[in-house]
Parts: C-alpha cells; sequence; structure tokens
C-alpha cells in the first residue's frame, strides 16, 4: 500500500488549488483562506460574487484515485493515533469542490448532504484505510455516480 505523505499531498493540492481557483475566477473573487483555524474547519477559498457581494467558504478537494476506483473516498478518521475526525465531520464550507482530476470532472457538494448520506453509506460501502508515515486515515469509498445524486452540481474543467 502507498505511502502519502504530507508534502507529497500538499504540492499535488496546490497545484489542483490553483486550477481551480482559474476555472472560478470566471465568476467570484477568490480569496485564499491562511487562518489555520478556518483550515482546520475546511475552509480553503472564500468566492465572492461580485456583483451581489454573496460569501461563499468553499473547501477544495482533489482525489486522484476516483477515476481509476470508480469511487471517493469519504474520510471518517483522519488519525488512527489520535482519532481525530475527518474532514466530513468538521467541514464548515458552504460547499465542497470535489475534482477529479484525471477527468477534469467537478463535483459540487454540500457538506450537509455527505453528512445526511453517511450513515447509509457506512453500511453499504466499504471502509478503507488510507496510509500516512506514522498513522492511518480511514473513510468509506463512495461510488462516484451515488456520490453525483447529492451534488447540486457538477462540470468539467476544459
Amino acid at each position: 500500500m502507498k505511502v502519502h505523505t504530507f508534502s507529497e499531498k500538499l504540492k499535488e493540492g496546490e497545484a489542483f488549488e490553483k486550477m481551480l481557483d482559474t476555472f472560478f475566477s470566471k465568476w467570484y473573487r477568490i480569496e485564499p483562506v491562511t487562518d489555520r483555524k478556518l483550515q482546520k474547519a475546511g475552509i480553503d477559498r472564500i468566492f465572492i460574487d461580485e456583483e451581489t457581494g454573496r460569501r461563499l467558504k468553499v473547501e477544495y478537494k482533489a482525489d486522484s484515485m476516483a477515476r481509476k476506483t470508480g469511487n471517493v473516498f469519504i474520510e471518517t478518521i483522519s488519525n488512527s493515533s489520535t482519532f481525530e475526525e475527518g474532514w466530513v465531520m468538521k467541514c464548515q464550507a458552504d460547499v465542497i469542490i470535489y475534482f477529479i482530476p484525471p477527468t477534469s470532472e467537478i463535483i459540487a457538494i454540500e457538506p450537509l448532504a455527505i453528512l445526511k448520506s453517511l450513515p447509509e453509506w457506512i453500511q453499504l460501502y466499504k471502509k478503507a484505510p488510507a496510509k500516512n508515515p506514522t498513522y492511518w486515515s480511514y473513510g468509506r469509498l463512495v461510488p462516484v455516480v451515488e456520490f453525483k445524486k447529492r451534488a447540486k452540481w457538477t462540470r468539467k474543467i476544459s
């Protein structure tokens, strides 16, 4: 099983964030979130609609394996050593932008839609580990097609 290092995933994530920022900048002024407390609450960006002034708290997720496996990884336990809750439990964003890089597909989904579906998904779908250098993360492998059913919308980056 591949070990995922923080620095490796951070570098990969930053490249995808730039791509997503460029895509969404057609419609919003985008402010990256630098406050660690907000980042820990699952807020990566603030999207601001210039016409209305409406602010949208956004979390970016990139899942390079989803195309290959046909599943999205919904992290329920972030750290097996400390039993820290996964992102699905902590996210306070208004919307999660779930990006599948190999297909350039974006799935916009509200965190509440995931939380409402989680009890069912725990019953139906496989628990899976993700190995980090000193601990494991755990989550559920939810079929992309099932995940999309809960989405607000989906798009492809051209």
